[in-house]
């Protein structure tokens, strides 16, 4: 009986739109802030009762963020603040769930026996890929 009642309440409670808005793309109500487009970039196949595809507008090179870290192909770049990567034993990743909650020493702490269990975890799934292999060449 509690579920019915549950499931009435949401009903009550969402809200609809009307049908006529389902068939229709919505217009932005600002169009001043729309990117301008010229008639070149316009779809030659695209109906003009239909209203043109939004498009980004060019980069600004000299308005970088330097918050946000750019690299190159090749690169790498470590995540520190997210914390240390787990191995399973089956050869899975995880990480801490409660990583920003620890304090810094917990954190030394983890850092230092996730990496020597991760060392052992490696070696092992390691040699079981290599004996693996070797039993599938013969």
């Amino acid at each position: 009986m509690k579920i019915c009642v549950c499931i009435i309440t949401i009903l009550m409670f969402t809200p609809t739109t009307p049908s006529s808005a389902l068939s229709t793309p919505q217009q932005p109500q600002n169009k001043n802030n729309a990117p301008k487009i010229s008639d070149d970039d316009k779809d030659a196949t695209q109906p003009p009762d239909q209203p043109s595809i939004p498009r980004l507008l060019p980069s600004d090179p000299n308005n970088v963020d330097k918050s946000i870290p750019v690299i190159q192909l090749g690169e790498s770049i470590a995540m520190v603040e997210l914390g240390p990567i787990i191995i399973n034993v089956d050869g899975t990743t995880r990480r801490i769930g409660n990583w920003d909650d620890m304090t810094e020493g917990e954190q030394k702490v983890a850092w230092r026996r996730i990496k020597k269990r991760n060392e052992e975890r490696r070696i092992v799934l390691e040699a079981a890929l290599q004996k693996q292999q070797i039993s599938e060449d013969e």
